[in-house]
């Protein structure tokens, strides 16, 4: 069973796992070895962990999501690739999405590569749309191109 709740002090090194397991396995084919190995060199914790939300099975962290409510944005989804599909992403997006909505957002907002073909899926199932939005950056040498997504926080999304 899926239990949702507040990433607390001691979730880092479990958090840190997940996105490294995640980054591997969902941007493999959008950044190099390299590339990969500098970016998660570079993420260090702790991250905040207030906002931070994270989905846990049998005591064992299996994703985590973080809320940056001064910008109604959903900052981070991620989960281990062995949870995808079992519906751990939905729950941390359902609580990712009523935090911002409790903290005054009318609307969420979202970045993810445009290559990200997978979570770019899962968001749309969901309910995001594209919003126009675009940025263009570099990581360790590779170009992305980040697409802005929108949810409207005061309606329901489809099932």
């Amino acid at each position: 069973m899926i239990e949702i709740r507040a990433g607390r002090p001691g979730d880092e090194p479990e958090i840190l796992r997940v996105f490294a397991e995640a980054s591997r396995a969902a941007w493999a084919h959008i950044l190099s070895p390299d590339a990969l190995d500098a970016y998660e060199a570079r993420v260090e914790l702790p991250w905040e962990l207030e906002g931070m939300i994270v989905a846990e099975v049998a005591g064992h962290v299996v994703g985590f999501a973080r809320t940056a409510p001064e910008r109604c944005e959903l900052h981070l989804l991620y989960t281990e690739p062995a949870a995808w599909g079992r519906g751990a992403g939905r729950m941390l997006m359902d609580a990712a999405l009523a935090r911002l909505a409790a903290s005054g957002c009318n609307e969420a907002l979202l970045w993810t590569e445009e290559r990200n073909e997978r979570p770019r899926r899962v968001y749309e199932r969901y309910g995001w749309t594209l919003d126009g939005r675009r940025r263009e950056r570099e990581v360790d040498g590779s170009h992305l191109t980040e697409l802005g997504y929108r949810f409207e926080l005061a309606g329901s999304r489809p099932g």
